[in-house]
This record gives structure tokens, sequence and C-alpha cells, in this order.
């Protein structure tokens, strides 16, 4: 394990964790080091071989750098920023239905 800046890094030669499936081990961890990074990583992986679309999509990821830059920009412009893109709704994940 490797920790940089508070996130705590398993390394595959030392550690093997499976990526998906419920017999996932539980990792004692507690605040911003519980975010599953490999998650959007697995999942366009299962998108490309079942070919589906994937979760985070491009549109949806657009929308989020607009609303992003958009709240980063918002003391330097006055007045309303109007959002111009959208994207249509995710579907839950498969465990969430």
């Amino acid at each position: 394990m490797v920790r940089i800046r508070r996130r705590q890094l398993y390394l595959p030669w030392t550690n093997q964790v499976a990526l998906l499936g419920r017999n996932n081990p539980k990792i004692p961890v507690t605040g911003s080091a519980q975010m599953d990074w490999c998650r959007g990583v697995a999942d366009l992986a299962d998108a490309i071989r079942i070919g589906r679309k994937p979760r985070l999509a491009p549109d949806f990821c657009l929308h989020v750098l607009e609303l992003a830059l958009a709240m980063h920009n918002a003391n330097c412009d006055t007045g309303v920023i109007s959002i111009t893109t959208s994207f249509e709704p995710i579907d839950p994940m498969p465990w969430a239905k």
C-alpha cells in the first residue's frame, strides 16, 4: 500500500483485489480513501464488451465539465452563466434496480 495525498493505493503486485463481483473484500479505509477509482474504467470495459452505452458517456462528462468551469469562473464573470449542454438519463447500476 502506498499513500499519496490522503489516497491509499493498493499495489497489484502486493495485493490482489477483484474489481467486480459481490466477493470483493472490504478494505478498511475511511474518508476520501473510500472512493473506488477503478469503477469508471471497469464500467467502460464492461460497456465495450457487452456493446452498451457507458454510464459516463461523453455528453455527461461534457456537461459536468461545463458545470465545473462555470463554478470556477463564477467570481470572475458577472451576471448569469447559461449552461448549454445536456445529457440523457444514466441507467442505474444492476444492483440498484
